[in-house]
């Protein structure tokens, strides 16, 4: 666990880290997911789902992705809260794009729904634990 100390400004807010003895090394390798839960359920990929992270060039401290091939773009401070908003978009991509009438999408619109219905199977409907 990295160990220092944060020194605040005349503000409150923290302005420096010193004294740090210990830094973890941040996990930037390939993610490859062959299943997701989603608030309607769960969904499988298949193929997995491949997709990698890099930290966002502004402040290096939220981590950013893309699905290339679903054309999402992913974001999150930790891996946690990537995966959470990657299963936000996919209900909705599934919601909007598969769900809807076929006349009701443009081209490119249409692209996508075949794209996803080629690779994402409902594997069970979301649990109803209340």
């Amino acid at each position: 666990m990295p160990v220092g100390r944060v020194v605040r400004g005349p503000d409150g807010h923290p302005s420096q880290t010193i004294e740090v003895t210990n830094v973890v090394p941040i996990y930037l390798s390939p993610i490859a997911l062959d299943f997701l839960e989603l608030e309607s359920g769960v969904v499988r990929f298949e193929p997995p789902l491949l997709f990698t992270l890099d930290l966002d060039e502004e402040t290096s401290q939220t981590f950013v992705g893309e699905v290339r091939e679903l054309n999402l773009i992913l974001s999150g401070r930790i891996l946690e809260e990537v995966i959470a908003d990657l299963s936000e978009q996919m209900d909705f991509v599934l919601r909007e794009y598969v769900a809807s009438a076929e006349d009701s999408l443009a081209d490119d619109a249409l692209a996508l729904r075949r794209k996803l219905k080629e690779r994402v199977r409902r594997s069970r409907p979301a649990s109803s634990e209340t």
